[in-house]
């Protein structure tokens, strides 16, 4: 008995067939690496953003005395102590005198500032500290910083902008003297090899954070 095999047509018909569910699978998981690559993009931007603001808000939660932004003022950067007031109590001379309210713990400054839309954070020990009411001079440490080329810095996250709605990263501006708005944008934009299979990430966080600076300060 022969049997009987499959005919030119048949074949070239199953091969067509075959090919198209090669095509369909080959684009479902084109599809689903893009989505997937996309999710995780933003998860881990949205992540380091949320991570930054927290870290910021937990340092300045501790500040005893704001440097920058002045009182009533917006900027850039932000500087202030830990375990340092300045005096006379309100004094806005800097970098003035002043002293430790703690005995024992150390006094530190502390300085966020923003360049080439990197995140940047210094810290370092105040030098010659005496426990308040004596009080003496403090050194001109914030000019001693050139954010993101003096070295001693940690890099809190890459692909940070200051808000559409805002002109600054940091203020004070129309809040009480103990409170600082923080306002972060990351903007994650694809181009490159990324221009044709990624979208662009955008996203904001903005947060007031209380001291423990006396508003009547």
């Amino acid at each position: 008995m022969i049997k009987k095999g499959f005919t030119l047509i048949e074949l070239m018909v199953s091969l067509v067939i075959f090919s198209f569910m090669v095509v369909t699978l080959a684009t479902v998981y084109a599809t689903a690496n893009r989505f997937f690559f996309q999710q995780y993009r933003e998860d881990m931007w949205k992540s380091r953003l949320t991570l930054s603001m927290k870290f910021i808000k937990n340092k300045l939660s501790a500040a005893t005395e704001i440097e920058r932004p002045a009182n009533g003022a917006e900027t850039n950067d932000l500087a202030f102590y830990t375990n340092f007031v300045k005096m006379p109590p309100g004094s806005t001379t800097y970098p003035g005198q002043g002293c430790a309210p703690t005995l024992g713990v150390s006094s530190q400054w502390h300085y966020f500032c923003v360049s080439a839309n990197t995140l940047y954070y210094y810290t370092g020990n105040l030098g010659g500290v005496v426990q308040c009411p004596n009080q003496s001079a403090v050194a001109d440490w914030i000019a001693a910083i050139s954010c993101g080329v003096t070295g001693g810095y940690v890099v809190l996250s890459n692909n940070i902008y200051i808000p559409s709605n805002r002109a600054t990263f940091f203020g004070r501006a129309s809040l009480p003297s103990n409170t600082v708005r923080v306002s972060l944008r990351m903007l994650w934009q694809a181009s490159g090899g990324f221009s044709s299979i990624a979208r662009n990430i955008d996203t904001s966080d903005e947060t007031y954070i209380v001291v423990n600076k006396p508003s009547q300060w």
